[in-house]
């Protein structure tokens, strides 16, 4: 059995806590390995949050390709109606917490009718009495945000938003570096495919030389000027010359 801090023995349910917390906390940052996507990471961090937290629901707003915030996931559909109604009146937690980078909280949300009135309405229709929005950030790159929901009588302490701003640490470093995996995968797909091509359009220009006495310069021209005609990708016209005359 594990020994204290204070020198006594570790309850087994200490043990099972922290263990389980260590599991989310390594899940997060290495599931990757498991083929984990965006959101997979996204809804092993609403459990956690869900599990270790009084949070009543979570959702998270993710920046798409072009820069603009869109809905990964929510853990509810509740949730997934607030994250959806921020976005849409332009208002709310997760938007506030992803432009300043730091979380951004409010014990009564009903009572926020100046701040974000139609969120306030909203969830006060829900009973959600309480909200805590964490930005998703590594280092200076934020990407999203984090909400978390309470309904009446459910409240966030200091060490629960220290844990779930751990988390949503972590999640962003797990979403982060498959985007990274990703975009690498991509641009080495690419370069290999046009290294392909050129390989391909090398043998065609070859064989038009040959084929029609003329120098590759010329020989390439025609390659292109048939690509035009055609609208076909140059190199679906090299595949063409290489399988007819080979």
């Amino acid at each position: 059995m594990a020994i204290s801090p204070g020198g006594t023995p570790s309850e087994p349910s200490e043990l099972s806590a922290r263990h389980a917390l260590l599991a989310l906390l390594r899940d997060l940052t290495d599931g990757l390995a498991d083929g984990m996507d965006s959101l997979d990471i996204a809804h092993t961090l609403f459990d956690g949050c869900l599990e270790h937290t009084p949070t009543h629901a979570a959702g998270i707003l993710l920046v798409d390709a072009g820069g603009s915030l869109r809905v990964l996931a929510a853990s509810n559909e509740e949730a997934r109606s607030l994250e959806l109604l921020e976005l849409q009146s332009h208002e709310g937690p997760s938007l506030d917490a992803f432009r300043a980078g730091r979380i951004v909280s409010a014990r009564d949300l009903p009572a926020e009718t100046v701040r974000w009135p139609r969120l306030a309405r909203a969830a006060a229709a829900l009973g959600i009495r309480e909200v805590h929005s964490l930005p998703l950030r590594l280092r200076d790159r934020t990407i999203g945000a984090l909400n978390l929901f309470l309904e009446d009588g459910g409240r966030l302490d200091d060490e629960d938003l220290l844990l779930a701003e751990i988390l949503a640490s972590a999640a962003a470093l797990g979403i982060l570096t498959r985007r990274r995996i990703r975009e690498g995968a991509e641009l080495a797909e690419q370069l290999q495919s046009a290294l392909d091509s050129r390989v391909v359009i090398e043998q065609a220009k070859g064989i038009l030389a040959v084929r029609a006495d003329v120098d590759l310069s010329r020989s390439f021209d025609l390659l292109r000027r048939q690509a035009r005609h055609e609208r076909r990708p140059l190199r679906d016209v090299a595949l063409d010359v290489v399988a007819r005359y080979t």
